[in-house]
């Protein structure tokens, strides 16, 4: 059955003593190589401990959890296992202490990170453009097709819930070790926002179309961004037949004035 990387599989080996006197308590190292069985010590992935076992006796539940690392190359492995290869226990014979399973072909997937982002202003006001970068890798070492990534805004703290959603961008296939650099997303904040301070941030994938060897660093975020309240600003539209003047005031502003009689 075929795995891929980032994946477990578990190894059992039940060990039975066919001499009639009792064994002690060896190990059995598990090994892992790629096209062929290797026994050396390059290869090791694990050990199990076995229990003593009086004549005839079999340990059953010997187990190894192994978690293929994300890293493997893609092909065909072999999973192999040695009992008692340090030659603990006198045997009658240890020709028959190495075995192997069938071939299990492992793939690679695609695995996408931001490796570098940035967001312009820091610090603006209600109705500003707020622009968000980022460079997106794939360290993986499967092509990724392609995908969307999603742009969030919350106040104070982080959220990717579709409430907080501010937009999206494409993001196209990728090589493996290839990167896309400069992906930007120009968001203008309504001018009807709270003023206070907020975070920004995106999720790579957020559909989760693309199978990756791990999803954890799909998502970031700026925190601690300003909104602030647009400042008043007065502008003098035309003075009136009686000699007042008439301003247009944009922005919140609390007005004093005074009346003088000529």
């Amino acid at each position: 059955e075929a795995v891929f990387v980032g994946e477990t599989v578990t190894l059992s080996v039940p060990v039975q003593n066919r001499g009639n006197a009792p064994a002690g308590t060896p190990l059995v190292h598990l090994y892992l190589h790629r096209d062929t069985v290797d026994f050396s010590s390059a290869s090791k992935i694990g050990q199990l401990s076995v229990p003593a076992l009086g004549a005839q006796a079999t340990a059953q539940d010997l187990r190894l959890d192994y978690v293929v690392p994300i890293e493997t190359p893609p092909g065909n492995y072999f999973f192999s296992y040695w009992i008692d290869p340090q030659a603990a226990v006198a045997e009658s014979r240890d020709d028959n202490n190495q075995g192997q399973w069938d071939p299990v072909p492992i793939f690679g997937l695609p695995d996408l990170f931001s490796s570098a982002n940035r967001i312009t202003p820091t610090d603006g006001l209600q109705g500003d453009t707020f622009t968000m970068t980022l460079d997106v890798r794939n360290q993986g070492n499967v092509a990724s097709g392609e995908a969307k990534i999603h742009f969030f805004m919350h106040r104070d703290t982080a959220d990717y819930s579709a409430a907080s959603k501010i937009g999206e961008v494409t993001l196209p296939a990728l090589q493996p070790g290839a990167t896309v650099a400069g992906l930007t997303f120009p968001y203008v904040v309504p001018v009807a926002t709270v003023p206070g301070s907020y975070s920004f941030s995106y999720w790579i994938d957020a559909q989760e179309v693309i199978r990756e060897s791990r999803s954890e660093n799909d998502k970031g975020a700026w925190t601690g961004i300003k909104v602030r309240e647009i400042p008043p600003r007065f502008t003098l539209i035309a003075p009136l037949p009686d000699g007042s003047l008439q301003l247009q005031v944009t922005g919140k502003a609390g007005l004093r004035y005074e009346i003088h009689r000529s």
